[in-house]
């Protein structure tokens, strides 16, 4: 049974990825928009609000991965 919750948080931290991943990416949300008004002043602010974008996207992803990973082992142990 503890095999098989491991499995489903699994399933669970796959579509919390797909949620996070498109809400970076898709021009209905707030980082893109960022992205595409910091590029009517210049090339430059463009770079640096892609950058800025870039780096937050990576928090959510890792706390999904370390959550998921410490109750899939805890469940499996």
């Amino acid at each position: 049974m503890y095999f098989g919750l491991c499995g489903l948080i699994g399933i669970i931290v796959s579509y919390l990825f797909i949620e996070v991943t498109q809400y970076y990416t898709d021009y209905h949300f707030e980082p893109v928009k960022r992205i595409a008004e910091s590029s009517r002043t210049g090339h430059a602010t463009n770079i640096i609000a892609g950058l800025s974008v870039g780096m937050e996207s990576t928090g959510l992803p890792i706390l999904i991965i370390s959550v998921g990973v410490l109750t899939a082992y805890y469940l499996g142990e």
